[in-house]
Formats: C-alpha cells, sequence, structure tokens
C-alpha cells in the first residue's frame, strides 16, 4: 500500500524537487537527476511513474533498488547522502 503523504506528492505533479521516470534505467540518467537535487535543495526521484503521475510499476522492484543504489554509490563522488526505497 502506497503511504498518503507520497500519493499527495505524485499528484502534485513533477516540479523542482520532484522527478518522474517511468524506469529505473539508464542509471546514469537517474545519477544525473540525484545529483541536480544534491547541488540544490533537494528532492525526490519517482521511478514506475509516468509523466502524467499514473504508476506503472517496476518489475523486481527489490533488485532493481537494490541495483541502483550500488550504482549510485559508485558514481557519485564524493559519498553523498541519499536513500533508494521501495514502496
Amino acid at each position: 500500500m502506497i503511504p498518503d503523504t507520497i500519493k499527495k506528492q505524485i499528484r502534485n505533479g513533477e516540479n523542482l524537487g520532484t522527478e518522474f521516470k517511468t524506469s529505473a534505467r539508464p542509471m546514469d540518467e537517474i545519477a544525473k537527476v540525484v545529483c541536480s537535487f544534491l547541488n540544490t535543495k533537494g528532492g525526490t526521484i519517482f521511478c514506475g511513474i509516468d509523466d502524467t503521475g499514473k504508476i506503472v510499476g517496476i518489475n523486481d522492484a527489490q533488485t532493481t533498488a537494490s541495483d541502483l543504489q550500488t550504482f549510485l554509490n559508485e558514481a557519485i563522488s564524493p559519498n553523498a547522502l541519499f536513500s533508494v526505497n521501495v514502496d
């Protein structure tokens, strides 16, 4: 079940601090958005959401999240605080 706070953020759509991606790939594109958020006021990337806010999902979300976490840890330097979650 999706928490109400996340539903609200999705309903509010994309903005300077919220980005929707239909997929977590290519991961270098996700890394670019993470870096842009790290260099501003932060933000949230929702993978598995299309540009209209429709939930399209991610196949094997747990594995994808783990792979993305590993990729971002290796790709972003210096080390940064971010989290990859599945909801």
